[in-house]
């Protein structure tokens, strides 16, 4: 079977808790990828919610969007679009209005037992994402961040034609004192093979409320050149703008002196 692309709607089960992970969408998504085919799932609650059966003049039914809820269905649907059809086919509607600092920000997430790395260009003009099976369900072994951290610099050095000089590693939720570990033991090692020849730059932000929040956002958006980031038309393949979301409890990593 080759590669493909799914967008996969699931109904709601009963044993679903509000606020926790769906664990039948991660296995759907995980139990696919072992296939070569990458999905986004979608849930049947919002057309539940959305659609109601009329009658037409000659009485036929049909369905239509109630009027209460046309304006939320319709951002919806773009939502939809974007995230689980245009990302998940590796399309990237997006443009940098100016470059980032680094010449590679790498961006990691787990859940469920799912490593996610997506890798983007200081121009935004390339991105690739990666995903990856882990035996912890929300964090990463050092084995695993040196794995995966090198494979990725190792290709980038090629994309590239020379060594890399500087990194950004972004690290969306809790970071765990082994993903901190890995990456530092990932560039002692490219050292090694003369793949890395800069610094990894990366700056931590645990924030606990929304004053916090908002001095975080504030400085990590100067930090990171992502307020000037711009949307163009659609569409457009292989770019993307990475603002900085701030939320309770987040860790953030962005442009500063390193750490290592």
């Amino acid at each position: 079977m080759e590669s493909a692309y799914a967008l996969v709607m699931l109904h709601p089960t009963t044993d679903r808790k509000v606020r926790e992970h769906d664990l039948l969408a991660a296995m759907v998504i995980r139990e696919l990828r072992a296939k070569d085919i990458y999905a986004a799932v979608n849930h049947s609650e919002m057309g539940e919610r959305s659609y109601v059966m009329v009658s037409g003049k000659d009485g036929t039914p049909r369905y239509e969007v109630r009027d209460s809820q046309r304006s939320r269905f319709t951002g919806y649907l773009r939502n939809v679009a974007l995230n689980k059809v245009l990302l998940t086919n590796n399309f990237w509607p997006f443009v940098l209005a100016t470059p980032l600092h680094a010449e590679v920000t790498i961006g990691i997430d787990v859940k469920n037992q799912t490593a996610g790395f997506t890798v983007v260009g200081r121009n935004g003009s390339f991105v690739k994402s990666c995903c990856h099976t882990s035996r912890q369900k929300e964090k990463l072994l050092k084995v695993q961040v040196l794995t995966h951290l090198a494979e990725i610099i190792r290709d980038e050095k090629i994309r590239l034609g020379r060594p890399v000089k500087s990194v950004v590693i972004h690290r969306d939720g809790r970071c765990f004192q082994s993903e901190m570990d890995g990456p530092a033991a990932a560039i002692d090692k490219l050292k090694g093979e003369g793949i890395w020849r800069g610094e990894v730059l990366s700056l931590k932000l645990e924030l606990g409320d929304s004053r916090k929040a908002k001095a975080a956002a504030d400085a990590a958006n100067a930090a990171a050149s992502f307020s000037s980031a711009a949307v163009s038309g659609l569409p457009r393949n292989n770019a993307s703008v990475f603002g900085a979301r701030i939320g309770v409890g987040a860790t953030y990593s962005f442009d500063i002196p390193a750490l290592w």
